[in-house]
């Protein structure tokens, strides 16, 4: 039986985000099941790393639209949001406190929501998540807090960021159709 890929452009920032907003829908849906079905724990870890994947994918994204090349095979949100230039950093996190000042639900208390502290927490979440079962352990903040708190409030600031520098990506996600082709069984 053949392998299907999905053939693509590699590394276009359109290509990446949306898979960054592919993997965003999964989170919410997640998350959806969760609020419908109070108490059950199943999904924390795929929500971790649905939330952790689609942050790296906006930050990538974000890079690329900004003349930049992000590494391969890099999930450290906190390196790849350095790798910004300081004038995109100081943008998004701009946003992110819009984000935070007009959802103060989303704070939760005694987790700090500065930028840094987000990342810092989201740095290895994208490998921890995955692998927590074989002992890994999710980064923490400085004081010492491991949580995905305040990850949502940055992707959505990172998008919002993209969408000011590419307006029509908004409606042009929905029209994507995915070409798919399968290619013959590897030896």
């Amino acid at each position: 039986m053949g392998k299907i890929a999905h053939i693509a452009p590699a590394n276009q920032p359109f290509e990446t985000y949306i898979n960054a907003r592919a993997f965003w829908g999964s989170m919410v849906a997640i998350v959806e099941y969760s609020e419908r079905n109070p108490g059950d724990q199943l999904f924390v870890w795929p929500l971790v790393v649905n939330e952790a994947f689609c942050l790296e994918l906006h930050l990538k994204c974000l890079i690329r639209l900004s003349g930049g090349s992000p590494p391969q095979k890099n999930h450290k949100v906190k390196n790849l949001f350095q790798s910004l230039q300081a004038t995109e950093q100081a943008k998004v996190e701009s946003f992110l406190k819009d984000e935070l000042s007009s959802h103060p639900e989303a704070i939760e208390a005694g987790i700090a929501h500065d930028i840094h502290s987000i990342l810092e927490r989201s740095q290895d979440q994208f490998v921890a998540g995955r692998y927590w079962h074989e002992g890994l352990k999710p980064s923490r903040d400085s004081a010492g807090i491991a949580s995905n708190a305040g990850a949502g409030q940055l992707i959505k600031a990172l998008n919002r960021r993209i969408l000011e520098l590419q307006p029509s990506w908004k409606d042009g996600v929905a029209k994507v159709k995915f070409q798919f082709a399968t290619l013959p069984p590897t030896t």
